[in-house]
């Protein structure tokens, strides 16, 4: 059985499977549910400053799932590209609260999992008291929330608007490492030009490792009342959804931050936390599967990571941390116009269902008297969408002449 073991941060943890800041990490009942559940540590629902207060009251109902068609035969075979539309923010404890609640967390998991504690301020003034009040607790690192993605409708110097800008996130890290004995962590936020030079700019003003990415701020209509859904505000909006665009944004900071990196926003399944480490994680947080799968998926994910890595001769995670950049290149060297390459029909599987004749805007597809489909190699472009649609996976490429 291959080794899970990671160092990140200073830390070492015994897989590299953190439970992310959310609901899932709200209280010390829950982060012991899921230190028990398998995590190598939690991360705390995030500790709001006093001047964003009112953030740890929370709206009843806060989440609303989108795209959301779970099978009705089978329940728990869940769709794997729904959005988690949120408005669920910051810690409903105090600062005294919250601390006494750590306490409570390490005297329940002991050293059986890491605990990097979460702060978020609403003004710059917020954050020596942040500080403050969380130095003593027994934690193992503390991230800084640089990035929720609906706090700028509470007060406008919190969220993306501290995130988005290196200057300013490189100074609030600078303080808080100066202030804090632990390992600090700043979470960014996608909603910036340059997710990478914010991460740099952090980096230099000495944050331990560097957590990619908060959610996005989103707003759902419903058009028959001309009113948001749910709550009449933006919200979080993450889930599934974001996995591609994750691990895009992790693979742009790989190559040039040093420090550790955590990813999330977009774990579903076991094979996502393969992607993150390959496209450059030290760590993977997840939330969104805990919410709606329950915390037994820990135990399925790191199971099936580490039969899948025995059956590939891997032993640890640091040997597949970076591995897709071992068959990338730049867009500019990629393959074009190969000729030869079209779609071809298997006429066994084919249903007739009409489907791609209707979308090929080659005019490269007719239907025979029985609706099965005929394609023209010479109209043809290849371009992959009858492949992609066809609901029969009766359609396939050829390969390149």
């Amino acid at each position: 059985m291959a080794d899970l073991s990671v160092s990140y941060a200073g830390i070492k943890l015994k897989n590299p499977l953190l439970a992310a800041s959310a609901t899932e990490t709200k209280d010390a009942k829950a982060m012991k549910k899921c230190i028990d559940a398998g995590f190598g540590g939690v991360v705390v629902k995030s500790l709001y400053g006093s001047s964003i207060a009112i953030s740890r009251k929370w709206h009843r109902p806060r989440f609303q799932l989108l795209n959301w068609h779970p099978r009705s035969t089978n329940p728990l075979k869940a769709p794997d590209g729904f959005i988690l539309y949120s408005i669920e923010q910051g810690s409903q404890f105090d600062y005294k609260e919250w601390a006494d609640d750590i306490r409570r967390t390490r005297d329940l998991i002991g050293d059986r999992g890491a605990i990097i504690g979460s702060i978020m301020a609403g003004s710059m003034s917020d954050w020596p008291e942040l500080c403050e009040a969380v130095k003593d607790c027994p934690m193992d690192a503390l991230e800084i929330d640089l990035s929720c993605p609906h706090m700028k409708e509470v007060h406008a110097e919190s969220g993306v608007e501290l995130g988005a800008d290196p200057d300013h996130a490189a100074e609030i890290v600078k303080m808080v490492v100066e202030a804090m004995k632990f390992p600090i962590i700043p979470k960014l936020t996608p909603q910036t030009a340059n997710m990478v030079q914010v991460a740099r700019r952090c980096e230099e003003a000495g944050a331990a490792a560097i957590t990619s990415h908060n959610r996005m701020m989103s707003l759902n209509i419903d058009i028959d009342r001309a009113s948001p859904t749910v709550w009449p505000c933006y919200a979080g909006w993450g889930g599934p959804w974001m996995l591609q665009y994750s691990l895009a944004w992790m693979a742009k900071l790989y190559p040039v931050v040093k420090v550790p990196l955590s990813f999330t926003s977009g774990i579903w399944r076991w094979q996502d936390n393969v992607s993150a480490i390959m496209a450059g994680a030290t760590t993977v947080q997840s939330c969104t599967a805990i919410l709606v799968k329950g915390f037994d998926v820990v135990k399925e994910w790191l199971d099936s990571i580490n039969d899948w890595m025995d059956k590939k001769g891997y032993s640890s995670p640091d040997e597949i941390r970076g591995a897709v950049f071992e068959n990338m290149i730049p867009a500019s060297e990629i393959p074009r116009h190969q000729p030869g390459v079209h779609a071809e029909v298997d006429k066994g599987e084919c249903t007739g269902c009409g489907w791609c004749p209707k979308i090929c805007l080659y005019d490269a597809i007719t239907e025979d008297e029985d609706g099965i489909a005929n394609i023209d190699p010479e109209k043809c472009d290849g371009c992959g969408m009858c492949w992609q649609v066809c609901p029969s996976k009766a359609i396939s490429m050829s390969k390149p002449s």
